[in-house]
C-alpha cells in the first residue's frame, strides 16, 4: 500500500475492531454496535482501495451496465453497505422485538411470585383477604386461593450405575 496508507491502515484497524467486537460480544446491544462499527470502514476500504478491475458488461443488457456503473468498486461497496444496513435494521427489530417480550414475561413472573397481601398470618387470614384465601401454615402468609404444595424429597438410588437408571 503505497497511496494513502496510514487512512488504509487506520480504517483496516477500525475493521478489525467491529469484527471482533461481534464476536466477542455478551450483549446484544454490544453486538449490535459492534456490528455497525464495522459497516463503515468496509465501505471505504471497498470503494477506495478495492479492485480496478470492471466487469465487461455482455449479452442484451450490456448497455445498461454501462450506463449505470454496474461492476465498479464504487457499485459494490454501496451495494454491500446498502445490503449490510438494511440487514441491520431487520436485526434491530428483532432485538427490539426479544427485548419487549422479555419485559413482559419478565413482569408477569415477578407479579404472580409476589403475594398480593403482605400482611402475616398465624392461625387465619387477614380481613383484606377475600373469602377464597387460604393461610399457609409452612410460610404463614395468605395464599390468595392457590393451594399450599408440599414436596416430598425424592428419593435416591442406591445403584450408582447407568443401567439402573
Amino acid at each position: 500500500m503505497t497511496v494513502r496508507s496510514q487512512e488504509f491502515y487506520a480504517l483496516l484497524l477500525a475493521l478489525v475492531t467491529g469484527v471482533y467486537g461481534v464476536f466477542v460480544s455478551l450483549d446484544l446491544f454490544v453486538l449490535f454496535l459492534f456490528y455497525e462499527l464495522a459497516v463503515l470502514p468496509m465501505y471505504l476500504l471497498i470503494g477506495i482501495w478495492g479492485s480496478t478491475g470492471e466487469v465487461r458488461p455482455r449479452g442484451i443488457f450490456a448497455w445498461a451496465f454501462r450506463e449505470t456503473g454496474v461492476g465498479t468498486k464504487e457499485y459494490a461497496a454501496m451495494k454491500l453497505t446498502l445490503y449490510l444496513l438494511f440487514g441491520s435494521a431487520f436485526i434491530l427489530v428483532g432485538i427490539l422485538a426479544l427485548y419487549v417480550s422479555a419485559g413482559s414475561a419478565r413482569s408477569r413472573s415477578s407479579t404472580s411470585r409476589r403475594p398480593r397481601s403482605r400482611a402475616r398470618c398465624s392461625a387465619g387470614c387477614s380481613s383484606r383477604s377475600t373469602s377464597a384465601s387460604a393461610c399457609s401454615p409452612a410460610s404463614g402468609r395468605c395464599t390468595r386461593g392457590r393451594p399450599t404444595v408440599t414436596r416430598r424429597p425424592r428419593r435416591r438410588s442406591r445403584c450408582s450405575t447407568p443401567a439402573c437408571s
